[in-house]
């Protein structure tokens, strides 16, 4: 094994050891739920985001003084989906 290998394995095993809490648009929640149609992002942002369970969500400021689109904690969401997710 070269040392390159064996650092590239070293990468993948700590990335999954420590996984990266990666923000999440409204598109990629809608993606993960595998919801389809139209305008999915504006189904999650429409009838899932506003129930109180739903994570809270962060806005980054940006220029101008207005405040960009939201973004979920992916880990948030995760946690979110399996709570319901089996509920019938």
């Amino acid at each position: 094994m070269t040392d390159d290998l064996v650092e590239q394995i070293a990468a993948a095993v700590a990335d999954r050891l420590n996984p990266r809490d990666g923000l999440w648009s409204a598109k990629t929640i809608a993606a993960y739920m595998d919801i389809e149609g139209k305008n999915p992002g504006r189904q999650v942002l429409e009838r899932f985001a506003p129930h109180p369970g739903f994570p809270k969500a962060i806005r980054v400021p940006v220029a101008g003084g207005g405040r960009g689109h939201p973004r979920w904690k992916e880990s948030e969401i995760r946690k979110w989906w399996e709570r319901y997710k089996d509920v019938n």
